[in-house]
């Protein structure tokens, strides 16, 4: 099985400080909600995906990526995954390319 563990932030607000106004504002009027996220609990804008849970083959089926969230495939199995639910990198999955898990990765 190959995984690897990755540990980072995408947020724009660090340590628990306020996210910053302006993009906040920009955040909610394209959509997005402000949510702590990862281990570190910052605030990012993240993006609800509309094809959330449908079953999927490729992420070029999908909004975002397809995955199988909380489950590690060894690579090269074949598979089906579901699309993502919302633009947060941060979890564990294995990601679905051409009907084969491709990679596995915990990220927080």
């Amino acid at each position: 099985m190959a995984f690897s563990t990755v540990s980072w932030s995408c947020s724009m607000g660090t340590n628990g400080q306020k996210f910053p106004s302006v993009e906040r504002e920009k955040c909610i009027a394209d959509g997005g909600t402000i949510r702590r996220i990862g281990i570190l609990q910052n605030q990012a804008c993240v993006f609800l995906y509309t094809d959330a849970g449908r079953e999927c083959r490729s992420s070029s089926e999908c909004e975002g990526r397809c995955l199988i969230e909380n489950d590690w495939i060894s690579v090269g199995t074949e598979v089906a995954g579901e699309c993502e639910r919302d633009s947060s990198e941060f979890g564990c999955w294995t990601e679905v390319e051409s009907g084969l898990a491709v990679r596995a990765m915990c990220v927080d």
